[in-house]
């Protein structure tokens, strides 16, 4: 397990809300599906606003590493503010369920735009690749805490657009924690096949 979930129980939101807000995780609400994963749409109410969440629900109960990946994603999203990465909004680990919370980007992942040039201009482009060189800087190096993440899965499939088409880095199944000082003698070490 990558931490312990004492110090984040502020974040879990009960089993019963999720169901309810997604609607049993109805087909009608499904937004994308992988070997491992079903994320789903729904909304709820976060500190007095109703807010678009999508509700990432790991499938697949007999991978290895389904608990070092559901924890990896819950400490970097819980340790990690940054305006161009996603909002984590809570997590439930409750009857064998591993769903994680955040907030809805409302136009979706940028693979979805990237044939649509009336739409995603060069100027977006050329602002949604400094908004994610911020994000990159923010987790390698910011000098604050005493750690560094290194992404190791960015793509388009894992960069959310706003309303105002401003980028959120997303998914951090594959990152690693290195201490703040080794951040700039990270190896690579994962072979491009990894991420097809």
């Amino acid at each position: 397990m990558m931490s312990s979930p004492n110090h984040l129980l502020y974040l879990k939101i009960p089993l019963k809300k999720i169901l309810s807000v997604t609607n049993n995780f109805d087909d009608k609400n499904i937004i994308g599906r992988g070997e491992f994963e079903k994320r789903c749409t729904g909304q709820l109410f976060c500190s007095g606003e109703l807010i678009k969440i999508i509700a990432r629900r790991w499938l697949n109960k007999e991978r290895n590493d389904r608990e070092q990946v559901f924890w990896m994603n819950i400490f970097m999203l819980s340790s990690l503010k940054h305006k161009n990465l996603v909002s984590l909004i809570g997590f439930c680990d409750e009857n064998d369920e591993k769903i994680i919370i955040y907030k809805d980007e409302r136009r979706g992942s940028l693979s979805n735009h990237l044939s649509n040039t009336m739409a995603l201009t060069w100027v977006r482009r050329l602002r949604i690749c400094v908004g994610i060189a911020h994000a990159l800087s923010y987790i390698h190096y910011d000098e604050s805490r005493d750690f560094s993440v290194i992404h190791r899965k960015l793509c388009s499939a894992t960069i959310l657009l706003n309303y105002d088409w401003e980028p959120k880095l997303s998914n951090f199944d594959f990152s690693m924690k290195t201490e703040a000082s080794q951040s700039s003698n990270f190896e690579h070490t994962t072979s491009h096949e990894d991420y097809a």
